[in-house]
């Protein structure tokens, strides 16, 4: 069966009424995990900066399809970690670095660690510096909104990741 990385968003579920808690997150990914299941597929995540999540998921081709053709979520064009991004077009290459930046990382930070050619890197080199950190967060009860400014919290590597959808 074949698998596919993707980058998403954290989403909101409404809280119950009467419950104690204000904000419950969880991963967009959840969204399709009764079709990945029925595919008799899998996903694991691990949540980086500002609320995004790199995740791996084994389904059918139609189930890789429906997802990445889903707003809100891209495919990354390898596969495997240890592709390397050389043969990825420049649009491609550009469409990871911007999602990068998107995240929050600086165009310095990104060029300082993987160079300012990222097919000379692999993908495990750009999964792995995107999850390098990620911040707490917390809800501004004024603007009902998720903040992505606490202390830095501790990010489940890529390779742990990888290893749990095989």
């Amino acid at each position: 069966m074949p698998v596919a990385w993707f980058i998403c968003k954290y989403k909101r579920r409404p809280v119950p009424p009467g419950g104690w808690w204000k904000l419950i997150r969880y991963c967009a990914m959840d969204d399709f995990t009764s079709q990945i299941n029925a595919d008799g597929g899998r996903w694991s995540e691990t949540e980086i900066l500002n609320g995004y999540a790199i995740v791996k998921v084994k389904a059918s081709d139609t189930t890789l399809d429906t997802i990445a053709g889903t707003s809100g979520f891209q495919r990354l064009p390898k596969n495997l970690l240890t592709a390397s991004l050389s043969d990825l077009t420049t649009a491609q290459k550009n469409a990871i670095r911007n999602k990068l930046e998107e995240i929050g990382y600086s165009l310095t930070e990104i060029k300082d660690a993987l160079g300012n050619d990222l097919g000379s890197k692999t993908l495990a080199d750009v999964l792995r510096f995107a999850a390098r950190r990620r911040l707490k967060h917390r809800l501004d009860e004024a603007t009902d909104t998720v903040i992505y400014d606490g202390p830095e919290q501790s990010v489940k590597p890529i390779d742990t990741v990888d290893e749990s959808v095989t």
